[in-house]
């Protein structure tokens, strides 16, 4: 197991923070503002070696040509189509069942469609009009 050096616990820090699923990008920007000096270089080779270790995961939206980091605890994604935000969505929340003898050891479920706040804005521009 890794230290926990500075960087690496800023970088913690910040997902766990602000739990918007950030990219590498958004990190870097975070993190400079506690430690100037890092460079964006060291933020990668920290995600990288945080989620080899478990600690974090990695995803990407369709259609995003970059990851996204979050906890590594079990939960799933919903992604809006209207404002692209990601919630999570608690494991508890939703039902799976496998019937298959293969062993599963990880899932990566991305929902789909309009989070609710996008709808009720929806619902409101129709009675408008």
């Amino acid at each position: 197991m890794k230290r926990l050096t500075r960087h690496r616990k800023v970088i913690k820090e910040i997902i766990y923070k602000y739990r918007d699923h950030p990219t590498a990008e958004e990190i870097y920007l975070r993190a400079r503002m506690e430690i100037p000096s890092i460079n964006l270089s060291t933020v990668y080779r920290n995600l990288k070696e945080m989620v080899a270790s478990g600690d974090l995961i990695e995803f990407q939206v369709d259609g995003e040509n970059k990851y996204r980091y979050d906890i590594a605890e079990e939960h799933y994604h919903f992604y809006c189509e209207v404002c692209g935000k990601i919630y999570d969505i608690p494991a508890s929340k939703v039902k799976l069942s496998f019937d298959f003898e293969h062993h599963v050891k990880d899932t990566r479920i991305m929902f789909r469609g309009i989070c609710s706040e996008c709808a009720a804005q929806m619902e409101v521009e129709d009675e408008s009009l």
